[in-house]
């Protein structure tokens, strides 16, 4: 019989059957690329048998797990999901009831900006909540590890398994840069932007944006390269990084008007057109936990202050 002793290079195995990369695992697990490949050769040779098969030198990072591969991800899944949900089980035999909220940080500033407290937010020993990017967010949701909150998409609807959304607010992309930026790139007079405008600006001037945990991403794949490839992006991880490098004066932007702020010294112009992706908050509710109609008056208190909130500035 073979007993496995690392849970955390089955997680890795999982999220490579997910992502198919292993910079892209080592970016969402917080650790070095050789880290992942490690623990994979840990588990081929803990199970006697190839899980992975690698692409050639030159092929680049791409991966595709070996049917090996896929029956190891299909039976671990059920059991990763138990063991994630212990700290529930542990609160049930307890009596105490834990709650998970999920605010991505773009959301989470919007709701406690302004006059107003972030009451219905603000967390007690019993409540974590997850202030990740609203794509990394989207896959806790989508595996019923978050209870209630708030998240982004670029689409015009939010459909979850299990989960109950509403779509709260909506706000445009753009492109955000410093004032001397705008001289220099010759759109002081431009109110709007449309993607093949991108074409016409220098094209020694750097774009950023935030990564894949975000949707920012996304709506980069649909406007940026329709004149850039995206791989010319300069991606980080935080938006506070974001700012930071664009108030520098030396790249422009991706964001959405909903993460400036007018303190920030920036000048947003919004991308114009019917096709263009939108930052839509979406209020969630996973009707699957345990305690959701326990919550419900506290679901409710949310939604009503995010709704007048988000209202406040859309």
């Amino acid at each position: 019989m073979t007993y496995m002793d690392n849970v955390r290079d089955l997680e890795l195995l999982t999220m490579l059957a997910r992502y198919g990369s292993f910079t892209d695992v080592a970016l969402e697990a917080g650790i070095s690329q050789p880290a992942v490949s490690q623990a994979i050769r840990r588990l081929e040779k803990r199970l006697g048998t190839r899980l992975v098969q690698r692409q050639r030198f030159g092929a680049g990072d791409g991966t595709q797990l070996t049917q090996s591969g896929r029956t190891v991800v299909d039976h671990v899944g059920q059991a990763l999901d138990l063991i994630n949900s212990l700290p529930e089980a542990l609160a049930a035999r307890t009596g105490i009831r834990r709650r998970t909220i999920g605010l991505p940080p773009i959301i989470s500033s919007l709701l406690s900006s302004g006059q107003g407290r972030q009451g219905q937010c603000e967390p007690d020993k019993n409540t974590t909540v997850e202030t990740i990017g609203s794509q990394k967010l989207l896959s806790q949701i989508e595996a019923h590890r978050v209870d209630y909150g708030a998240v982004a998409s670029v689409d015009e609807s939010l459909s979850v398994d299990g989960v109950e959304t509403t779509k709260l607010a909506s706000f445009p992309f753009g492109m955000v840069c410093t004032q001397s930026m705008v001289d220099r790139l010759g759109t002081a007079g431009m109110t709007s932007l449309h993607p093949e405008d991108l074409s016409m600006l220098p094209g020694d001037v750097p774009f950023a944006t935030l990564n894949r945990d975000f949707v920012h991403a996304q709506a980069a794949q649909r406007l940026i390269h329709l004149s850039e490839p995206v791989s010319h992006l300069i991606e980080v991880s935080d938006v506070e990084t974001l700012k930071l490098v664009t108030t520098s004066g030396l790249v422009c932007s991706l964001i959405t008007s909903a993460g400036v702020h007018p303190g920030d010294g920036l000048r947003f112009i919004p991308f114009a057109g019917d096709d263009m992706p939108r930052f839509n908050i979406f209020l969630f509710n996973d009707t699957k936990r345990e305690a959701f109609h326990e919550d419900v008056e506290e679901v409710h208190a949310f939604s009503d202050y995010a709704t007048s909130r988000l209202s406040s500035v859309a």
